[in-house]
């Protein structure tokens, strides 16, 4: 194949890219997304909920009343925001998740998050009950948001995350900088 063609062939699929219109929500593999999870302690979830708000931000249209939408603060304050958040992937994806109980399914990850940071509070510095407790909270914490993140995907019309499936330097980076700092918080004190 000639340059030229190869040059034509690029620019007929970024003309095809053009058209396409991005996803309303964050699409990622389930495998993928457990992984972030467990190798990040759950702190995935912080960056999930941003990039859930940061597409859906990018994808609606600001005259409809909807005003702005900041991302980051979605994130931080996120048990504020799950239940808006399932809403509307649940509007988007009409009727296909007609069944879905998104209310029940965002109370569920507010009071299990809500439980963990009370765990977080009450622990000690030493490895506790509370500790083991929260460290067994985050079984059904990943199961619920798992099983958003696969209604999302769906409602985006790619039920398997195929098009954000596959790990990234960015996410071995993650789980390495979360590692060592845990790392770091547990060995530091111990030599001070």
């Amino acid at each position: 194949m000639s340059e030229f063609d190869a040059n034509e062939l690029t620019a007929d699929a970024l003309a095809i890219a053009a058209e396409t219109p991005a996803p309303p929500f964050y699409v990622v593999g389930t495998r993928k997304f457990i992984l972030m999870f467990i190798f990040t302690f759950g702190l995935y979830t912080v960056y999930w909920m941003y990039k859930q708000w940061d597409y859906y931000r990018d994808s609606v249209s600001y005259g409809d009343g909807e005003g702005r939408i900041w991302p980051f603060m979605r994130a931080i304050f996120s048990v504020f925001y799950f239940h808006s958040l399932f809403r509307k992937v649940r509007e988007h994806a009409a009727p296909r998740l007609d069944e879905w109980e998104y209310r029940t399914h965002a109370t569920i990850l507010v009071v299990l998050s809500l439980v963990e940071r009370v765990i977080d509070k009450i622990s000690g510095r030493e490895f506790s009950n509370w500790d083991a407790l929260g460290i067994i909270l985050l079984a059904p914490t990943c199961y619920f948001y798992v099983k958003a993140q696969q209604l999302i995907n769906e409602s985006c019309g790619d039920p398997k995350g195929s098009q954000n499936a596959r790990m990234t330097a960015a996410n071995y980076g993650w789980i390495v900088g979360v590692v060592l700092i845990l790392f770091a918080m547990a060995v530091l004190p111990t030599l001070l």
